[in-house]
């Protein structure tokens, strides 16, 4: 899945640009047309990052 592979190296990268650290991500799969695709936003409620080595928050 090199897309998978392309979503994760641009979201860990736009992160560090503000000094974030990227953590892991949980995304969710469907099908469309017989193909494997993402059917999850890409947003901070889906992810963990760290700043300073400590865990973020963005809901607080």
């Amino acid at each position: 899945m090199p897309h998978l592979n392309l979503l994760v190296y641009v979201t860990e990268h736009e992160l560090e640009r503000f000094g974030f650290e990227f953590s892991d991500i949980k995304l969710e799969f469907g099908r469309i047309d017989g193909k494997i695709v993402v059917i999850d936003e890409t947003s901070g409620d889906n992810m963990r990052v760290k700043k300073d080595g400590k865990g973020v928050d963005q809901k607080g």
